[in-house]
């Protein structure tokens, strides 16, 4: 039995609802005390804010804001490790800019391999054609694996750091840890 599909574990442990989906549930007033804080915030240190030793202070409270909408409404399992938090937060949110990246870089990779600006790093015998060589490099892998790795952990620090340049518009989530008081 293969058990439940990657989409369906991450529900499990986090949940997600987005403002346009939630919007839909609103009640007719608006509360005006609700506080978020930046997907980077969440994202960056591993998601550090799940650890269980992180605790709810006035400290973590201050990174948060008040705002008027929430784009994301994070819901958490207190029972599921942060490793797991961690890896559906970084599918829900990272996988699509990893995997640009990836994309992007062995491209790049195979362009610098065919223009020769990339030399072999060996050459293989053609099964169909005996006694010819053609030239091998690994450099389509290695940089599409190396730029999907960065890119899926790394995104969020790089996400925080453009937010708080005011570079984009701050994609506010609501964590009970950091926005409760």
């Amino acid at each position: 039995e293969s058990g439940p599909s990657l989409p369906t574990r991450v529900r499990t442990v986090i949940g997600f609802i987005s403002g346009s989906e939630s919007s839909n549930r609103r009640h007719e007033h608006v509360q005006h005390d609700q506080r978020t804080v930046g997907l980077g915030d969440i994202l960056s240190h591993g998601a550090r804010i799940f650890s269980p030793d992180v605790q709810a202070t006035p400290k973590l409270f201050a990174r948060s804001r008040q705002v008027a909408h929430i784009n994301y409404f994070v819901s958490h399992s207190w029972s599921a490790p942060r490793i797991d938090k961690y890896g559906g937060l970084l599918y829900r949110f990272n996988l699509v800019p990893a995997l640009v990246a990836m994309h992007i870089a062995a491209l790049a990779a195979a362009i610098g391999f065919v223009a020769g600006v990339l030399p072999p790093m060996a050459t293989l015998a053609c099964v169909d054609l005996p006694g010819v060589r053609v030239p091998f490099g690994a450099y389509c892998q290695l940089a599409g694996t190396w730029a999907f790795v960065s890119v899926l952990i790394g995104w969020g620090r790089v996400l925080a750091l453009v937010e708080a340049m005011g570079l984009i518009a701050r994609t506010d989530c609501f964590v009970d840890k950091m926005c409760i008081d």
